[in-house]
């Protein structure tokens, strides 16, 4: 089974959120942190129950932070200097997350995660290449 992971930004992509519904093949993943940004957007504005029908629809399960996974974000950081821990801390807890799966993180920001290299893709061209 295909293994994918969810950057916050993408639960804005209507057109790939009902893709991903449609694709029974693919386990899909929210990490922690990129949970976190999509449930305060709901809370503010009143949409929880609309966001657990999303997740549920697309059938997410959410992975919880570890210790491994912050060392690899720390050791991710030091290799990237040019992306500044302060500004990326969330970016790198979300790659790291990512790579511990080995799943493909899907997002509409790519140059956060370049890093990542041929584990990151946008919504549109993973719906192209799948």
């Amino acid at each position: 089974m295909k293994k994918l992971a969810l950057d916050s930004n993408v639960f804005h992509h209507k057109d790939f959120l009902i893709w991903l519904k449609r694709r029974t093949d693919i386990d899909v993943n929210v990490p922690i942190i990129a949970y976190v940004e999509i449930y305060l957007r709901s809370v503010r504005r009143s949409l929880t129950r609309e966001l657990e029908i999303v997740l549920l629809g697309i059938r997410a399960s959410i992975n919880p932070l570890e210790k491994t996974i912050g060392e690899r974000a720390v050791g991710e950081a030091i290799k990237n200097p040019k992306l500044p821990f302060k500004y990326h801390a969330r970016d790198f807890l979300i790659g790291a997350t990512v790579l511990q799966q080995g799943a493909i993180l899907v997002t509409q920001n790519k140059k956060h995660f370049k890093w990542m290299k041929e584990f990151v893709r946008s919504p549109d061209e993973l719906m192209r290449e799948w």
